[in-house]
C-alpha cells in the first residue's frame, strides 16, 4: 500500500543530469558560434548561473530575464552586432539544452514501480520549453499526471504559494499524503517545508549526507525513495 497518494518531482538533478546536459549545450553553442569554451570557463560559468537561480527563486529576477542575465559580464557582447543578436546566441543555449535529455539511470525503474499506484507531478522552476522538450524527448513525459511548471503559473519554488496552487489545481486537500522528491535546499526541500508537506532530497554528489532540518529523508538513489513511499 502506498504511503502518499501524491508524489511531487523536481525535474534537474533529481531525474535529469543537468551537469552534463549544461556542458554538452554550452560546449554546442559556442563551438557553433567560434568562441573558446573550456573547463575554466565552465567553472565561472556555473557560479554565475547558480547565484543567478537563487536570485529568480527570492524573486528578484524572474525566467523571463535569463536572455539578458545569463552570460552577462561573462561573454563580450559588442562581438555580436546587435543587442537582438546577442539575444538571439543567449536563447541558443535553451534551443540546445531542449535537446539533451540526460536521464539517470534510476529514474525509469522507480517511475515504473510508481506508475498507476499514485498521481505523480512534475514541479520544476526551469523554462517550459525546455522541460516539455527533455520529458517528451526521454519518454517519461507519460508517467506524469501533471507538469507545474513557474514559468507557466507565475509562480516559483519555494513559494508556498506554489503549492497552494497545485493543491487548488489537484483538489489536494490531505497534505499528509503528499511528498516532495528534489535536490535543492532553497527550492525543493524549502519549498515542501512552506507547504506542509513531506520533503525528501536526493543527494547524487558529495562524501556524506548531513542532517537538515528541511529534510524529511535524504537519499542516494531514486531506489531508496520506493522504500519511503510504498
Amino acid at each position: 500500500m502506498m504511503k502518499y497518494d501524491n508524489i511531487f518531482i523536481d525535474i534537474d538533478d533529481t531525474l535529469f543530469d543537468f551537469s552534463m546536459a549544461e556542458e554538452a549545450s554550452l560546449k554546442n553553442l559556442f563551438e557553433k558560434n567560434g568562441l573558446p569554451f573550456d573547463d575554466e570557463f565552465l567553472s565561472i560559468y556555473r557560479e554565475h548561473n547558480l547565484k543567478l537561480w537563487r536570485d529568480i527563486e527570492k524573486g528578484v529576477y524572474t525566467t523571463d530575464d535569463l536572455s539578458e542575465l545569463r552570460f552577462d559580464g561573462l561573454v563580450d557582447k559588442s562581438r555580436f552586432g546587435s543587442h537582438e543578436e546577442y539575444l538571439k546566441f543567449s536563447d541558443g543555449y535553451i534551443d540546445e539544452l531542449a535537446c539533451c535529455p540526460f536521464v539517470f539511470d534510476d529514474a525509469k525503474p522507480m517511475l515504473d514501480k510508481l506508475y498507476g499506484k499514485c498521481n505523480m507531478y512534475i514541479v520544476t522552476n526551469g523554462v517550459a520549453r525546455v522541460q516539455y522538450s527533455r520529458l517528451e524527448k526521454s519518454g517519461l513525459s507519460g508517467y506524469f499526471k501533471r507538469v507545474f511548471i513557474s514559468e507557466e503559473i507565475g509562480l516559483h519554488k519555494p513559494l508556498k504559494k506554489y503549492f497552494e496552487y497545485i493543491f487548488n489545481a489537484e483538489n489536494i486537500t490531505d497534505k499528509s499524503r503528499c511528498i516532495i522528491l528534489g535536490d535543492s535546499l532553497t527550492s525543493d526541500m524549502l519549498g515542501g517545508r512552506n507547504a506542509g508537506i513531506t520533503t525528501c532530497r536526493i543527494v547524487r554528489k558529495g562524501s556524506r549526507i548531513k542532517e537538515n532540518p528541511l529534510c524529511d529523508h535524504q537519499i542516494r538513489s531514486l531506489d531508496e525513495f520506493i522504500d519511503i513511499v510504498m
